[in-house]
């Protein structure tokens, strides 16, 4: 029995998978559809680990679980030795705690900016934006473009900003991108430094002039639906936004991936996975691994690929620019998308990562919609998560 979060094409692909193995191996692997919600799905994890449920045997997580269910999922290693040479170290690094792989990723996921190749052209531009200032200029010459039109309900840029872990990956980038850390390699917490006060002021700037007021009320769908309508030149989103794109009459043709920009220090984009995990309570512990490699193969991945337009995590279709193209990392994305790539906190903090999260993702709100400012709020921040992880504040 598996665990996903899966919904609509992502489920029956799922399960027409899962009846192939069957009817190859003779072993019936159900699928349940958990909640599409990931905080729904990872409390429903919780509790039945809780209870030591035998079922699911499988679950499907979160790359920043790990160190949540560190306590309740397999290693793999023993299992799957021979076949983790197939994969990224750096994927596998993301599921790993205390030198144990706990889940094998099944699709990569980043932070990806989405453009109108169409306006883009239009006003005169010959590549997307390679910095976020520069974005800012792209983003208000194309909007003031295309209200003159007509379309006076058209914006610049579209991202999340709800209160959740949605903008905690939107800040992480920015934050990031200006050499801001949230919590360094040696434990200590680092988020008043004036890149982060400068990240994020910037952001604030944004509300209501290229993107909606509204935006600070935004989850990935709410972005994705001003976007597929035709009503913004830019898009900061997941893997998930290529496909619903490619479905949208209104800009099937007209847009292009690219990496999210530069902020002064350097490109940011949070990484993203789902992989699949063995639940330490399961009764068929050998049978569930084997299901999972199978889920895992070249052929699978493949086959996601091709039909879904989903990342795969194996070395060699990573590198495959065929097989990319079928993707958001086509083209030079995919070339290069190890370039950038930063990772959450999780692992550095295991189970304490909600609370910091929570805690991050409403102080940034705050500044936001202009409740505090920015270095007041990161000043709060910084000492929230000092008592929330006992770590010391940095003193650069």
């Amino acid at each position: 029995m598996m665990a996903t979060g899966e919904s609509g094409l992502d489920l029956a692909f799922t399960k027409s998978q899962l009846d192939l193995y069957a009817k190859t191996n003779g072993i019936t692997v159900r699928n349940i559809a958990a909640y599409d919600d990931v905080e729904n799905r990872l409390a429903l994890f919780q509790q039945l680990f809780k209870e030591r449920s035998p079922h699911p045997d499988l679950c499907e997580i979160d790359n920043i679980w790990p160190g949540l269910l560190a306590d309740d999922l397999l290693d793999l290693r023993p299992f799957l030795d021979e076949e983790l040479k197939s994969f990224d170290a750096k994927l596998l690094a993301a599921f790993t705690v205390n030198s144990k792989l706990l889940a094998l990723p099944i699709t990569m996921d980043a932070g990806i900016l989405y453009y109108r190749t169409d306006l883009l052209k239009k006003y005169g531009y010959r590549a997307p934006p390679q910095t976020w200032d520069e974005l800012g200029k792209m983003a208000r010459v194309i909007q003031a473009g295309e209200r003159r039109s007509g379309k006076q309900d058209f914006w610049g840029f579209a991202w999340q900003g709800e209160e959740g872990e949605s903008l905690t990956c939107n800040a992480f980038e920015w934050q990031t991108g200006e050499g801001g850390a949230l919590i360094t390699a040696d434990h200590k917490i680092d988020v008043t430094d004036e890149g982060s006060r400068c990240a994020f002021e910037r952001a604030a700037s944004w509300v209501g002039t290229i993107s909606p007021a509204s935006v600070v009320e935004y989850d990935e769908e709410d972005s994705q639906n001003l976007w597929t309508s035709g009503n913004a030149a830019f898009l900061r989103s997941w893997a998930d936004a290529y496909p619903t794109s490619l479905r949208s009459p209104l800009i099937s043709d007209k847009f292009g991936t690219a990496p999210l920009p530069a902020g002064r220090k350097k490109r940011s984009w949070v990484f993203g996975a789902m992989a699949i995990g063995v639940s330490k309570y399961s009764r068929h512990p050998k049978e569930a691994v084997e299901a999972l490699r199978f889920l895992v193969s070249a052929q699978v991945q493949r086959r996601r690929a091709l039909q879904l337009g989903q990342i795969p995590t194996r070395s060699d279709l990573l590198a495959d620019q065929t097989l990319l193209q079928y993707t958001p990392f086509r083209g030079e994305l995919g070339k290069h998308w190890r370039d950038g790539l930063v990772f959450r906190p999780a692992m550095n903090v295991g189970k304490r990562y909600d609370a910091i999260s929570h805690a991050y993702a409403v102080a940034v709100h705050r500044i936001l919609i202009r409740k505090v400012r920015a270095q007041t709020g990161l000043t709060s921040l910084q000492n929230e998560l000092s008592r929330i992880t006992g770590f010391p504040a940095s003193n650069r």
